[in-house]
């Protein structure tokens, strides 16, 4: 089952138990306004087990004195307030750990689909746990748990995959400058200008190319246009820097973590270390390749090392260096 359809039938299964649950509240709501009370009253001064006397002895007869009075109807007892909430309670519980173990069966698929994806799964889940939790009284810990446990695997996978995808593309950077698109430069703004969470785009999988924007796709008439949107620079703070592919894939990965620390705030935490680590990679990696000629020897083949390269290096890092303190703001 694809992540669109189980997502779906959630919703409708989240949906029904809502409903059930609002039709009990209304119910509550209308008894205690009615003053009708659930009675569950055992007497038990005047109850007598009549199933140990035989048809011979006589029961004696309870003094009118001893009699408990009835209920007033004017108000519910706190014996049938009691039944109310341990029922309501009881029912919670079922729906969290039923809930709880619906997402569990489907942990390892939902650790592979998107960031959009995921901020679906989790605004659907956390907004009927909310629900719940204010029809019930209780904290639903069992669901956010399994919420947060979800999350936290996605991250994972997520940063996995993005330390494979950097190392990759630096092992097979031949260090020459490429094109800042557009969409690139209006990131990077926005990252310095605090607004980095707005950014819906997409992290691009091919050099200078966005995933919804292959220029192979476009037409004659419109390769003009689309080289103009283009620029030879990166542009942060006034400061113009010449960057390889590699260094604009390493920003869009801090970016999009910013976005996961942003949506998922009880990991801002663990992002931090994914952030410290992706940096740490491509400065280590940057060093060997270059500094210590290693992109002589790596997928790139380098025939040698020159001063451009150096220059390239020390350009990204540049860059790298420019957008620490506003990266380091947008995870506070």
């Amino acid at each position: 089952m694809s992540f669109p359809q189980s997502l779906n039938c959630l919703d409708v299964l989240l949906e029904q138990v809502l409903v059930l649950f609002r039709g009990v509240v209304g119910e509550q709501m209308v008894l205690r306004e009615e003053a009708i009370m659930l009675m569950d009253v055992v007497s038990e001064a005047g109850s007598t087990d009549t199933s140990k006397l035989d048809g011979n002895e006589e029961v004696e007869a309870m003094p009118t004195s001893d009699v408990p009075p009835p209920p007033t109807p004017l108000a519910t007892t706190p014996r049938g307030s009691s039944i109310e909430s341990t029922a309501l309670s009881a029912s919670s519980e079922l729906a969290h750990k039923s809930i709880s173990e619906l997402l569990r069966l489907r942990k390892d698929s939902h650790s592979l689909i998107t960031f959009d994806e995921m901020k679906l799964l989790w605004d659907t889940s956390l907004a009927f746990t909310l629900q719940l939790e204010k029809y019930s009284g209780r904290k639903a810990y069992n669901l956010r748990g399994t919420l947060l446990a979800q999350a936290k695997a996605f991250v994972e996978r997520k940063h996995e995959a993005n330390m494979a995808s950097l190392v990759a593309a630096l092992d097979g950077e031949r260090w020459t400058q490429c094109d800042v698109t557009a969409e690139r430069q209006a990131a990077l703004t926005r990252l310095c200008s605090g607004r980095a969470v707005l950014s819906t785009n997409k992290i691009t999988n091919r050099r200078g190319n966005s995933t919804g924007n292959d220029p192979t796709n476009i037409t004659t008439t419109t390769s003009t246009s689309s080289k103009k949107n283009k620029m030879s620079d990166a542009e942060v703070e006034g400061k113009r820097y010449k960057v390889v592919w590699s260094c604009l894939l390493l920003v869009e990965m801090v970016m999009s973590n910013v976005a996961c620390a942003a949506h998922f705030q009880t990991l801002a935490t663990n992002v931090v270390g994914k952030v410290v680590e992706l940096l740490r990679l491509f400065n280590s990696r940057s060093t060997h390749l270059v500094l210590m000629a290693g992109a002589i020897h790596s997928a790139a083949r380098l025939k040698s090392i020159n001063a451009k390269h150096l220059a390239l290096v020390t350009q990204c890092l540049g860059l790298v260096i420019g957008t620490l303190p506003h990266v380091r703001a947008a995870l506070m």
